[in-house]
């Protein structure tokens, strides 16, 4: 598995699914995409989840992997 794609909302649940993509990821040396969607016009709204990306891509988890973010 080269690539592993996580979508998230940043619940419970999918902070779940990126612990355990961040195990398979260590293990199969992959990247991680995360992906988060706004279904809002709000520029409010896209910030917000910009700056959830930004905090969730210091994770200390994730040091060492390669990781790409996307909303």
């Amino acid at each position: 598995m080269q690539n592993l794609l996580v979508p998230t909302d940043f619940s419970e649940y999918s902070n779940a699914a990126l612990e355990y993509a961040i195990y398979v990821a260590k293990t199969k040396n992959s990247k991680i995409h995360i992906v988060s969607v706004v279904t809002s016009s709000h520029i409010e709204d896209f910030e917000k989840v910009e700056a959830k990306m930004i905090e969730l891509k210091k994770d200390p988890k994730l040091k060492g992997l390669k990781v790409e973010t996307y909303i």
